[in-house]
């Protein structure tokens, strides 16, 4: 199993880095918010087509692709809708939280079977998720 998961990181960083952009906008107030940002695919080597599959935030983190979600072969780089909104508001929740940023992106290369990659954002954009989290959460967390 570790050998498979090490496999397939290096086929997807072969074809594509996946990192997130540093644009945020928010939308909505209370639990229906929702922080709109990029995810950003860029090639490495490969011509293959890689099209994002799904995305899985965390406890506290809902995360989706509500556009479209392919790098096309020949393409250097795109840039791919993310939209994010709150999961869990609760005390316990927030407090109890161990991986708060471990996100999870599944890849096709080439319309393959897909395979998952951890991409976590940067320390900048985990405050700036946090700071959403808590405008949203407001009251319902303590805050």
């Amino acid at each position: 199993r570790l050998w498979r998961t090490t496999c397939n990181q290096r086929r997807i960083r072969h074809a594509a880095t996946i990192s997130y952009g540093d644009s945020w906008s928010e939308e909505g107030n209370g639990l229906t918010a929702v922080l709109h940002g990029r995810l950003l695919l860029t090639r490495r080597g490969a011509a293959e087509a890689v099209s994002v599959d799904q995305v899985q935030g965390s406890v506290l983190f809902d995360l989706k692709t509500p556009g479209d979600t392919l790098l096309p072969p020949g393409a250097r780089a795109v840039s791919l809708p993310l939209d994010v909104s709150p999961g869990r508001c609760d005390q316990h929740g927030r407090s109890q939280s161990t991986q708060t940023f471990v996100f999870r992106i599944w890849v096709k290369l080439d319309g393959g079977e897909p395979l998952a990659e951890i991409v976590e954002p940067t320390g900048r954009q985990q405050n700036r998720m946090l700071a959403f989290l808590d405008r949203a959460c407001g009251k319902l967390s303590g805050g």
